[in-house]
């Protein structure tokens, strides 16, 4: 069976056991075979009690909310090559290895409801790919809501993706993107590949968020368990970010775009998430579509849990995630 790396199948074998089946030719599928840690029901319980409700349909709200990138962490910078660029008046900041570093460049987008910067959890996920895989990652501050939309952002990523084209071979380009910097990765690709642009060699999806409408009536059944997304929160940024086009429309809730002809695709998904509503239909749909990809299913890990470094759950997706670049 191909339907992963010898060396990430031998890691799984050796360190933990698990459930795995064929889907589609080599498709891949795994399911965390433990329950959550402590720290890691810890977490969602703080979650669930403290944290704050609305916060980004109240930013949404504001035509004046600013969300700038938060600074870097100086671990990251002891442990990191840091360099910064304009690219389209934005910045792009380039994490890589102080001394060997390998032929493959990862394109991070972040996640934060398409309204929040980069996070501290992101430097130190980022970070942690730097140190593990010794690949290059780039991480853009590309345009928010309320002030910009989806076209902005599209814009500066054309940009940035023009110029690492002109530096990296794009089969040693591999994007990345957590919640909705998963949705902006798999709807670029799809944008790249009706412009016939050169893709990536692959998309790593993290907990993303594929339909901007949040309209799968499964998400009803997994909403009680979701201690951090809420739908009515969610939408909130139709008005801003979405602007001139359907909600359902591939750039913005790419689920509903063509899946054929893109880089493989591996998910990574809990199941404390209203987001595996979606996350489940685009297995699905790849399944009919006998496209191969690899789906990664951690049960009642909350939303975007990989984020959470010193999470056991989160170093061992990482480990996954490091051998897929590799």
């Amino acid at each position: 069976m191909h339907s992963l790396p010898f060396k990430l199948l031998f890691v799984f074998l050796l360190q933990v056991s698990f459930t795995h089946s064929q889907v589609a030719d080599s498709s891949f599928y795994y399911k965390y075979p433990h329950r959550p840690s402590r720290l890691a029901s810890i977490v969602e319980f703080v979650a669930k009690n403290f944290l704050p409700s609305n916060k980004i349909q109240k930013h949404v709200e504001n035509p004046n909310y600013v969300s700038l990138p938060v600074k870097i962490p100086l671990d990251v910078r002891k442990q990191c090559q840091i360099d910064t660029v304009i690219i389209a008046g934005r910045k792009v900041f380039k994490l890589s290895p102080k001394s060997s570093k390998s032929n493959k460049t990862v394109l991070f987008l972040h996640g934060g409801g398409y309204v929040n910067n980069i996070f501290k959890q992101h430097w130190i996920f980022a970070s942690n790919l730097v140190q593990t895989t010794n690949c290059t990652v780039i991480i853009p501050d590309y345009p928010l809501a309320p002030k910009s939309s989806y076209s902005d952002a599209f814009k500066m990523l054309d940009s940035l993706y023009q110029k690492l084209l002109l530096e990296v071979n794009s089969e040693n380009i591999i994007f990345i993107g957590d919640s909705a910097g998963g949705g902006l990765a798999l709807a670029f690709a799809q944008k790249l590949k009706t412009e016939n642009v050169s893709q990536p060699s692959q998309l790593i999806l993290i907990a993303p968020w594929l339909d901007v409408s949040l309209t799968n009536p499964a998400i009803d059944s997994i909403q009680k368990f979701d201690p951090i997304l809420k739908v009515k929160d969610l939408t909130s940024i139709h008005a801003t970010w979405v602007k001139d086009i359907s909600i359902k429309h591939k750039l913005v809730s790419p689920i509903y775009g063509d899946l054929t002809g893109l880089p493989k695709i591996s998910i990574f998904i809990g199941t404390h998430d209203i987001l595996l509503a979606d996350c489940q239909s685009l297995k699905e749909k790849l399944e009919k579509n006998k496209i191969v990809f690899n789906y990664f299913e951690y049960p009642k890990m909350l939303h975007d849990w990989v984020m959470y470094i010193p999470l056991k759950e989160s170093k061992f997706s990482i480990q996954q995630i490091g051998e897929l670049l590799k």
